[in-house]
């Protein structure tokens, strides 16, 4: 299922310019990789981060219900994730 985050304006901008770093940087390690072993590892890697890194904040179908204003949400803390 797919779920959408609610993000302020903000914390959109931040969390874009941050995955226009790790992809820039992602690029340059794959560019460098000595073969597609390395690749994988460095792909495997990065994607796990990226994706798992998203399910922090909350989805926009409860947090429009929860705090009635999705413009400018703050993202929940999960003690145990930190």
């Amino acid at each position: 299922m797919l779920s959408y985050r609610a993000l302020s304006t903000g914390q959109a901008r931040i969390l874009g310019r941050g995955l226009i770093g790790i992809a820039q940087s992602t690029a340059q390690r794959l560019h460098d990789a000595a073969d597609d072993e390395e690749r994988d590892e460095i792909l495997s890697t990065v994607t796990a981060v990226v994706v798992d890194g998203l399910t922090g904040f909350t989805p926009v179908e409860q947090a429009g219900a929860e705090r009635g204003d999705a413009d400018d949400p703050a993202p929940e803390q999960d003690a145990s994730r930190l």
